[in-house]
């Protein structure tokens, strides 16, 4: 899973998406509203980051039952 801010000044979102073609599994970066802080639970993304990253452990699970 990649978490990338639209508005991100130090990681660029174009960087990342070319990072994540790189990648074996070539996982879609989830981009959202917000700049380079997204994990700060005191933001305005962090309820979309934590909503996010459960959908991502859920869809794991749901692959190994």
């Amino acid at each position: 899973m990649i978490l990338q801010g639209r508005d991100d000044p130090i990681v660029m979102p174009e960087h990342t998406r070319r990072l994540a073609r790189r990648l074996p599994r070539r996982p879609a970066p989830v981009e959202l509203a917000g700049g380079h802080a997204l994990p700060d639970p005191s933001g305005p993304a962090w309820p979309v980051v934590v909503r996010e990253i459960l959908a991502f452990a859920a869809s794991l699970e749901a692959r190994h039952d």
